[in-house]
């Protein structure tokens, strides 16, 4: 039986209802997903003037353009009858690429319905309660998106000439959230080391902070992950092919370099 949501509580601006945005009215993977990636890489913030709610999202541009275009994007869309498109965003530190709108019903569900925090959430955020208390498929769904944003493939020598051995590897600022998926991860079968409220030093601003991390080492763990959980962002999924391809990665390939590679336009040797 699907359990529908009480979207009572959201209010719809002027500008919301113009553009004809629709909320979802049950859980679904999609959904699932979405509730994934905005842990990971989205933001909510309350705004003093007459816009009301800003949603953000956004990630590298040199590796996740593809990602925001692609799927990101028409996923939103699919979801909330919405018309966005991806674009450069300009900040102080960096120069991302994602996702940047203003709406108040869009906010209001993920706040109100979801359960998503307002503001800063990397330390207090957790997969809501409503994809915990769901079936298998929505968590599978929502840490494909947390992992897609947040977490990275690599592939170490494990004293052998080339880099084939590989790590999934998420990195956390949340530990409560950290914990979550380390149980959810548990009850699908994968092995995995877990450190948390781990000391790392940023040499960036020369100081330590709380990290909490998870590592899914190892070929039977990949392929477990491709057959239960996948990769939608091409970030990851680019290295997985040439991995599983030529049986190694070299590091530090950028990503044209990984498109150029797979097409047969860079020989790649050991």
């Amino acid at each position: 039986m699907v359990m529908k949501f009480n979207t009572t509580a959201v209010t719809y601006s002027a500008k919301d209802l113009k553009k004809g945005i629709i909320l979802p009215g049950f859980l679904s993977r999609g959904l699932a997903e979405d509730i994934g990636i905005m842990i990971g890489d989205g933001s909510i913030f309350r705004q003093t003037d007459k816009f009301g709610f800003k949603i953000r999202c956004s990630g590298d541009p040199a590796e996740e353009k593809s990602y925001y275009d692609d799927f990101v994007a028409p996923l939103k869309n699919n979801l909330f009858n919405t018309n966005l498109k991806a674009k450069f965003i300009y900040k102080k530190r960096r120069n991302e690429y994602g996702i940047d709108f203003n709406s108040q019903a869009i906010a209001l569900f993920y706040i109100k319905i979801i359960g998503l925090p307002v503001g800063e959430k990397e330390a207090i955020v957790n997969i809501p309660d409503l994809i915990l208390n769901s079936k298998k498929k929505y968590w599978i769904s929502c840490i494909r998106g947390i992992f897609d944003t947040d977490g990275s493939l690599v592939f170490k020598r494990k004293e052998q000439d080339t880099h084939f051995y590989p790590v999934l590897k998420l990195t956390l600022a949340s530990r409560k959230l950290s914990i979550t998926i380390a149980n959810l991860l548990q009850k699908l079968g994968f092995k995995f080391w877990a450190g948390f409220d781990l000391e790392r030093y940023d040499k960036r601003f020369d100081k330590t902070h709380k990290e909490n991390e998870i590592n899914l080492s190892g070929v039977k763990n990949l392929k477990r992950w491709m057959e239960i959980v996948k990769f939608n962002n091409p970030k990851h999924m680019t290295k997985y092919l040439i991995w599983k391809k030529f049986g190694f990665y070299p590091p530090k390939l950028s990503f044209n370099d990984r498109l150029k590679i797979l097409e047969g336009k860079i020989i790649l040797s050991k």
